[in-house]
């Protein structure tokens, strides 16, 4: 049971990247050699890496003699930093510094060497790099290796050197060459199977799609809709800058419609019937079909099938399918403009001819779990209000014409929290005078809390509201038609003005039972008939009940059943 907001009223009337120049430090030292001294060897210990880290001995350095210093100071330096474009080189070294995990840290103090080495990746081509780390680990793999066993397998384990920056860990070494460790693995399988050449992959087409004639599709296409369809002039809008202002112009382009039957199922079957007759093209698959060709021959379209939809409209929607921008938007909303004036004056017209002062109305759904069904009270606002006195009368309706011809006993009651209609005195009094009565044996009044009080009479109010929302509603009739037809479990009951449907219970109730306390705090109201006149109050369903007797005391009398059945129905 719940009440619904008002509906709608009827009418009164109606990334660029910057090129990165930076001047990179002369190469003062010669690439690092793999080979090492023995004393080196034997001071530093080994490392618990696994699997291939580098643990064994260190990396020594060339002495650079003075000739080859003065033929490296004659060498021009070369200013390779600008081919790494899209990169920040700073960052690159500093995230590979800062993310280096190794317990030596073996990348600290290196930036230079790090920029050097980016900087010359940074000019590879994917092949050339994937190349050029087989070549390394070929030769890395075949300086210092040391063979180990693990278990039953074999072990192959060596140092990683990178060039300018020398001896690193094996994390470090996949990161500064831009790859992961597993694929560092893969590399190496690779050189042990004797191959150091970048496998060729990727970039192939797919062997069915590779096999298909686009050409002759899209010629044959072209030459079918320029036969059936029909050609139709859109204005197109383009804008260019030049001299620092921003230009609009105008242009037309040609699209071409084929007639609504010319689906794409009928014009694939078109397309099969052409192949059929001996021509030797490899035909695509329906999905393939409409892929391509609604890809490469954006300017033809399939006409709406309904019969007053405008061509201009189609056309501006299908390009609008696929990602719409604000100028495609404008476009659409300027063609559509002088539709939608007329469209209004057409309204306002039908407004006039329908008016009738304009009123708001009422829908108050009660929600019968055991049919699943729904039954709508609607009214206008001239009729009644929607205070305790309106729910009553709807709930005495709806107990003598649903609940009591079918025999039901046990009432259970759920509602929201409004205090104004559902949650107050008046409504608990009613429910517990049907008690009394012997109407029902037990009812039990519940309420959601606050806030979260979405039920099934909700879901019937949505039900109205798209159904209502569809269709020109002007008079009180339309209203309740929408209402019945908005769902087969829908039913609508109409209160008409000058109807005496609605009953003024709270002078009988206040007169027979006195004010329940607390009222708001409880979320739980129950009454049976073997506790005449007694509400039990509970806060939650685990609480333990507050019974309250509301029964009046009048000449030392508590208020009796017959007393409340005289009174309840002289209405």
């Amino acid at each position: 049971m719940s009440s619904h907001q008002p509906s709608p009223t009827l009418p009164a009337s109606a990334e660029s990247s910057a090129l990165e120049t930076r001047s990179t430090p002369p190469l003062r030292r010669s690439p690092v050699p793999f080979n090492r001294s023995s004393e080196e060897e034997s001071e530093e210990p080994d490392s618990e890496e696994p699997d291939d880290s580098d643990d064994d001995g260190s990396a020594g350095e060339e002495d650079v003699t003075g000739e080859s210093a003065e033929c490296e100071a004659d060498v021009e330096e070369e200013d390779i930093s600008i081919n790494l474009l899209d990169v920040d080189l700073q960052q690159c070294v500093t995230n590979l510094i800062r993310d280096d995990a190794c317990e030596r840290r073996c990348l600290q103090g290196k930036a230079g060497e790090l920029e050097w080495l980016t900087c010359s990746l940074g000019q590879m081509s994917k092949v050339e790099k994937t190349t050029c780390i087989l070549t390394l680990l070929g030769v890395l793999m075949q300086t210092d290796t040391a063979e180990r066993r693990r278990g039953n397998g074999e072990r192959e384990k060596f140092h990683y050197y990178l060039p300018f920056v020398g001896r690193v860990c094996r994390p470090s070494f996949a990161r500064c060459l831009g790859v992961q460790p597993l694929t560092i693995q893969r590399y190496k399988k690779r050189v042990r199977d004797g191959n150091i050449a970048a496998q060729v992959h990727g970039n192939r087409l797919n062997k069915n799609a590779s096999k298909i004639d686009l050409v002759w599709l899209v010629k044959w296409f072209k030459e079918f809709a320029a036969e059936v369809g029909e050609v139709v002039l859109v204005r197109v809008r383009m804008q260019k800058t030049k001299d620092g202002m921003v230009k609009k112009y105008y242009s037309r382009e040609d699209y071409t419609l084929l007639p609504a039957t010319f689906t794409w199922e009928a014009l694939y079957d078109e397309m099969h019937k052409f192949v059929s007759l001996g021509l030797r093209v490899c035909e695509p698959a329906r999905s393939t079909f409409r892929k391509l060709l609604s890809v490469h021959c954006p300017n033809i379209k399939i006409r709406s099938a309904q019969s007053n939809a405008c061509d201009l409209c189609t056309i501006y929607q299908s390009r609008m399918r696929r990602g719409a921008s604000a100028e495609q938007v404008e476009e659409l909303g300027q063609h559509t403009e002088s539709a939608s004036r007329m469209r209004r004056e057409y309204k306002k017209d039908k407004a006039t001819v329908h008016a009738s002062g304009g009123s708001s109305m009422n829908v108050f759904g009660i929600f019968y779990e055991n049919e699943g069904a729904q039954t709508n009270y609607v009214y206008d606002e001239f009729v009644s209000g929607r205070g305790s006195d309106q729910i009553n009368s709807r709930l005495q309706h709806f107990i003598r014409t649903v609940l009591l011809p079918a025999g039901k006993k046990h009432l259970i009651g759920y509602a929201d929290n409004c205090s104004g209609q559902n949650k107050n005195n008046y409504v608990i009094k009613f429910f517990l005078a049907q008690v009394q009565m012997g109407v029902f044996e037990r009812i039990n009044y519940k309420f959601f809390v606050k806030g979260h009080t979405k039920n099934s009479c909700d879901r019937g109010f949505d039900h109205i509201r798209r159904h209502v929302g569809r269709y020109d509603c002007w008079k009180m009739d339309h209203i309740v038609s929408a209402v019945n037809e908005a769902a087969t479990s829908s039913s609508a009951v109409h209160i008409s003005r000058g109807n005496e449907f609605f009953k003024s219970y709270k002078p009988l109730v206040t007169e027979l039972y006195k004010k329940l306390v607390g009222v708001q705090q409880y979320q739980i109201f129950s009454m049976e008939a073997t506790k005449p006149g007694v509400v039990q109050c509970k806060k939650g369903p685990d609480d333990e009940p507050v019974e309250q007797d509301l029964r009046r005391k009048v000449d030392g009398v508590l208020t009796e059943s017959t007393k409340v059945e005289r009174m309840l129905t002289t209405l």
